[in-house]
């Protein structure tokens, strides 16, 4: 009995410490009962999260905040600069129609690395952004900077947890490289 569990206690330590680039998802989707298992490497994961980030791009310029809401868990929390977080999805859609408001949002949203969980991905990015105002009594505000997304698997789809972007603009008064 006591080589048994000495046999079971190595495979599965041995099983337990492999590191694979790919991880064997279970996907219940409308096929009932049947279960659909597909192989799914971290790779895969940047394409999807990548192909969001576009849409994002397309529907922050079309202003379509309901749309784009769906891009999120209920609970998001978007921490916004030199803002209060936004907490939920109505929250979300509130403020960014707001925002929207004031003008025309331009994104370019990069994938720069991603660390994958199973169900869970950390998205590390980097964004420029051009706002156009919509009075045009301003010149364009642009803005470049990173970001750290905590991403979700919910119901077979990535979704976006918690959304943290950092601009790289000094603050105004500050030069560039000059200690606060």
């Amino acid at each position: 009995m006591t080589r048994l569990i000495m046999l079971l206690a190595g495979v599965l330590t041995m099983f337990s410490c492999q590191n694979s680039e790919s991880t064997t998802v279970e996907d219940s989707t409308e096929m009932g009962k049947d279960e659909m298992r597909i192989e799914e490497t971290a790779e895969d994961v940047k394409k999807i999260i990548d192909q969001k980030n576009n849409e994002l791009e397309k529907l922050y310029l079309e202003g379509n905040m309901d749309e784009a809401s769906k891009y999120f868990t209920d609970d998001v929390i978007q921490l916004t600069p030199n803002n209060k977080p936004i907490k939920g999805t109505q929250m979300y859609i509130d403020e960014w129609n707001k925002a929207l408001g004031a003008g025309k949002w331009i994104f370019d949203f990069r994938v720069e690395d991603l660390k994958y969980y199973g169900d869970a991905a950390v998205e590390l990015g980097s964004y420029d952004l051009k706002i156009e105002w919509v009075d045009n009594t301003m010149p364009p505000y642009e803005d470049t900077g990173h970001y750290m997304v905590l991403w979700e698997r919910h119901d077979g789809e990535w979704k976006i947890v918690w959304d943290a972007p950092v601009s790289s603009l000094p603050l105004p008064g500050m030069e560039e490289g000059q200690e606060m």
